[in-house]
């Protein structure tokens, strides 16, 4: 998601590039004088048994199978759902490096999806989510996500993914929408505050989109470092 949100981000200063400049210097000076230390946020405690399971079970399948592709699916799916971002992002450099390329995530898609019996499946609609966000199919990863987010309420990592996955539909009311409700339920999570301030600037609500690009310095930092 980082590399996706950089490309993002170049894109929109080539196109503007004056004021992209200038909420870049108003961003500076406020985090110089308001910088207030923001945690990174995992997922809550109450969501985490279920993942924390899935995190644990992934790695012991590795142990004996490191290059099993579905072990490593499943291992960056439960790191993105507790939180873990960059350890995700890792994970499926991993499975790239291993071979998955876009018809990997088909096959996840082709094995699961518009089946009955997966539908209160929890870790397999997550997959379905995750198979169209790796794929870039957005408006199936928008779907998906619903039905995760409805089995797995209090989760916001849900919301923000498929808050990302409606910027990149250009649904960006719904985008707000969704990311707003996401921070009801981790009101620190920086993540999703950058998110949101993408979709605030894309929309633009240039100051609305300054003040949470002000409360996300850590992954702002993470993403130009």
């Amino acid at each position: 998601m980082f590399r996706r949100i950089l490309h993002l981000l170049n894109r929109r200063h080539s196109a503007h590039s004056w004021l992209w400049a200038g909420l870049l210097g108003l961003l500076l000076a406020a985090m110089a004088f308001f910088f207030i230390p923001i945690a990174f946020v995992e997922t809550a405690a109450a969501e985490e048994s279920f993942w924390l399971t899935q995190l644990h079970t992934a790695r012991q399948l590795l142990e004996t199978d490191p290059n099993n592709l579905d072990h490593q699916f499943r291992l960056a799916t439960a790191q993105a759902m507790l939180g873990r971002v960059e350890e995700s992002m890792e994970t499926f450099e991993t499975l790239t490096s291993l071979g998955a390329d876009d018809s990997y995530a088909r096959v996840i898609v082709e094995r699961y999806g518009g089946k009955p019996e997966y539908e209160n499946d929890l870790l397999i609609q997550t997959f379905l989510a995750f198979a169209y966000y790796v794929d870039k199919d957005y408006p199936n990863s928008v779907k998906a996500f619903d039905r995760v987010i409805e089995l797995d309420p209090l989760n916001p990592w849900p919301l923000n993914y498929q808050g990302f996955s409606l910027y990149q539909c250009g649904q960006l009311d719904v985008a707000v929408v969704r990311l707003q409700k996401s921070l009801r339920l981790q009101p620190n999570n920086q993540y999703t505050h950058l998110l949101l301030g993408l979709a605030y600037y894309e929309q633009g609500h240039y100051l609305k989109a300054l003040a949470e690009f002000a409360k996300a310095p850590g992954a702002i930092k993470k993403i130009f470092r």
